[in-house]
This record gives structure tokens, sequence and C-alpha cells, in this order.
């Protein structure tokens, strides 16, 4: 199958160098060149309404977010069409986090321009603010009635006032009412990705389940070129040390 896909490709457009999917098999395909590519997740049921969807969390996480919802000053909204507008106070806030947590930021370009392609149909702004100032967000995809946790970030200062639960329980409760019946939160560490356990005391709080995925698998298509990325890869993780 990976074949035909690779000659169907290649047929279609020349140009591609690789192709990256989900898949249980490692034949015809590489490690991925870039990203962190994960085997487990947290799916969150989004049906039944808000009261459901809270009392299938866990018990912390039905213990956070309802001390969120008595004590924070948190106004949550989706403000979509407001980040289609003008981002810079959204990217703000993720650059602090990108700093906090040690990673780079995508271009600011990166996360406008997935929210114009996709269209609010299929991709949405979710933030919480605090007098007004944007404290945290997430960007959500939406494929008929399957969505997918995909940006994240959130202000230092709220870390501990449990802001991201409030802004997660909220955008749950959204989702439902728009006809999404689960949420992937997209990723949580194991020992295939060990790098992501940080995530895991957080995302596994608001489902009992986790679920097993077919990890990410780059497929080259132009081989030689694609030697040359893992090349480049290569010489950069050595300068980076």
């Amino acid at each position: 199958m990976i074949n035909a896909l690779v000659e169907y490709v290649h047929h279609e457009d020349p140009e591609v160098v690789f192709l990256r999917i989900d898949t249980w098999t490692t034949a015809g395909t590489k490690p991925v060149l870039s990203t962190v590519p994960y085997d487990r997740t947290v799916i969150v049921d989004l049906t039944g309404g808000d009261d459901q969807i809270l009392a299938r969390m866990k018990k912390r996480g039905r213990r956070d977010v309802r001390k969120a919802l008595r004590e924070s000053r948190a106004v949550c909204r989706d403000e979509t069409t407001e980040a289609l507008t003008d981002f810079k106070d959204y990217y703000d806030a993720m650059v602090e986090t990108a700093q906090r947590d040690g990673f780079t930021p995508a271009p600011m370009s990166d996360y406008t321009d997935m929210l114009k392609a996709l269209g609010p149909d299929h991709c949405r702004l979710f933030a919480a603010r605090i007098d007004g100032r944007v404290v945290a967000w997430a960007i959500v995809t939406i494929n008929h009635d399957h969505a997918v946790y995909y940006y994240a970030c959130s202000r230092t200062e709220i870390q501990k006032d449990l802001v991201p639960d409030q802004l997660l329980y909220f955008f749950c409760c959204a989702l439902g009412q728009y006809g999404c019946t689960q949420i992937d939160l997209m990723g949580i560490g194991s020992d295939f990705a060990p790098s992501l356990r940080s995530l895991n005391t957080f995302k596994t709080k608001f489902s009992e389940d986790v679920e097993p995925v077919a990890p990410a698998r780059d497929v080259p298509i132009r081989r030689g070129f694609y030697a040359a990325l893992t090349a480049l890869q290569h010489m950069r993780r050595l300068l980076n040390r």
C-alpha cells in the first residue's frame, strides 16, 4: 500500500519530497525528520452535555476544573474571528510559553495561515483572558464530529490558577455544542516518546482512558533529496549539542 501511495503522489506531483503518515508499519518508512511522534494519546468523550463531560474525567480532573470555575478570574471565549484580525497578543503568549518550556515557537504566520486555510468550520481558536489580556489559548481542528487539540500556550503567572484546565473544559463543552463527539488531546509520553512525559499529568486527568495510536513516519519519495535533508538535520543536531 505504501509503495502504491508513493507512486501515485510522485505521478501527481513530482516535486513532493516525502510524505508524513501515521502507520503501524516501519516497512518503506523512516523516523520523522522533525516533530516528536507519539504512540499514546488521550481521547475525551464530548457527548451528553457539559455535566457529563465533567463527570467522565478522572477525580483530579473534576477537582481542578471545579476549582478553576470557582476561583479563576479568567473569561474564556471562542476568539477565532479576533485571532484572524490581529494575532499579536496570542503570539506574545506563545513566545512566553516557548521561552519557559524550552522550545522554539513557529512563526506567527504558521498559526494565522492555519486558521485562514482551514476556515472556521475546521479550525477554531479558544482563549482565556484576565482583565482583557490573553493569558492562554488553544487551536483546535475539527473534522466532521472529531476534534484535535493542536496548539496551546499559557502565560507563566496563571499556571497555578488552573486557567489551562478551565480553558480546556470550556472548549470541550463548546465543541460538544458544535456537534463534536470526541477530542484527541494529541499525544502523551511513553517509552516510545519519553520526551512527552511532561504532558501526562495534565492531559490524562481529563479522561480515564489512554488510547494507542500509530506513530508518525516519513515516506521518502525523492530519495536523494530526502537523504540530503536527513544529513542536514543530523548536522544541525550536532551543532546544537
